[in-house]
């Protein structure tokens, strides 16, 4: 659950038509119609429970609408696979799922009625999501189908369902409404790298940051649990925010010295060689002295002496 940056699968985007592997949208839309026949699945169980609301429906909709349509549109220049993959079709029931989650949370004030189940049904279907999280780098690994757009799609999915979760966790009153950092980090990150472009550097695998991201994770699903309330709540809240901000930190300043390092060696490079002075041949360009080479007497000083001429040996014997 690497929502920290998204750095896996990083690259290069692949050919247009997915090279010699053929072309992955058409196995794409057919993925794309089956994570709708499980969202559809999911709403129907749920709706027998309580009958969702009709903004209810349609954010659940709109939500699938929109993850559908930017799946379809990036999968072909960094998907190179014909097949969409059982590691993506993971990811995609995981998003079906979160958009079943965003719709209940229209609905939140039904969450808390006396006597309604909706409350654990929006706990086992978080739990659901976070499981699943742990299968699809499996299966990319496994069937050899890892990819930029799978590395991504994981990415947004896991960013997504933080950000519901927070959101039910300021809606059921269990935190401030400033646990919606907790969902908001990683979208405010995506923001500041349009400001900051050093901020795009690659960023090495971390078990810190996957062990901060599930924290996460659980911890927002542990809030879910009626049996905790505010100040338990509120303090688990904090942990996992305080958690979460030294994570950013840490790769905050690991990315910024990075790029300090690359600056200064593009400025090495263009100087000549670190320790050389000032006006040497390796900064001014000029041509090194050796042999063959005379040096210059400064301005104003006396000539060095001439050397005694030696006497001519013919015009001695003479």
């Amino acid at each position: 659950m690497d929502v920290l940056f998204g750095r896996a699968g990083e690259g290069g985007p692949a050919s247009a038509a997915a090279g010699p592997a053929g072309d992955p949208l058409p196995r794409t839309l057919a993925a794309l119609a089956g994570g709708f026949a499980v969202l559809l699945a999911l709403g129907v169980a749920v709706s027998s429970l309580a009958a969702p609301s009709a903004p209810a429906v349609a954010t659940a909709l709109g939500f699938y609408a929109a993850i559908a349509g930017v799946v379809a549109a990036r999968v072909r220049p960094y998907h190179p696979h014909a097949r969409f993959g059982a590691a993506n079709g993971v990811t995609l029931v995981r998003a079906a799922i979160n958009c079943l989650l965003a719709g209940m949370l229209v609905d939140v004030e039904r969450l808390t009625a006396p006597g309604t189940p909706l409350g654990l049904v929006v706990l086992a279907l978080a739990l659901g999501s976070l499981a699943l999280d742990g299968f699809d780098g499996f299966f990319a690994r496994r069937l050899r189908l890892e990819s930029r757009f799978g590395a991504r799609f994981d990415v947004e999915v896991d960013g997504l369902l933080l950000t519901l979760l927070s959101i039910a966790a300021w809606r059921l009153d269990k935190a401030g409404a400033w646990v919606l950092l907790i969902g908001a980090t990683y979208y405010l990150f995506l923001a500041a790298r349009r400001l900051l472009p050093w901020l795009e550097g690659p960023l090495a695998p971390s078990l810190r940051r996957k062990a901060v991201c599930v924290l996460q994770g659980t911890s927002l699903i542990v809030l879910m649990l009626p049996i905790v309330e505010p100040p338990v709540s509120q303090a688990i809240a904090a942990v996992a925010l305080a958690a979460l901000a030294w994570s950013f930190g840490v790769d905050v300043r690991d990315l910024w010295r990075a790029h300090r390092l690359s600056g200064a060696g593009a400025g090495r490079a263009g100087r000549g060689p670190a320790g050389s002075p000032r006006g040497s041949s390796g900064h001014t360009g000029s041509r090194p002295r050796g042999r063959g080479t005379r040096r210059r007497p400064p301005a104003g000083a006396e000539p060095p002496p001439r050397p005694r001429e030696r006497p001519n040996r013919r015009s001695r014997r003479g």
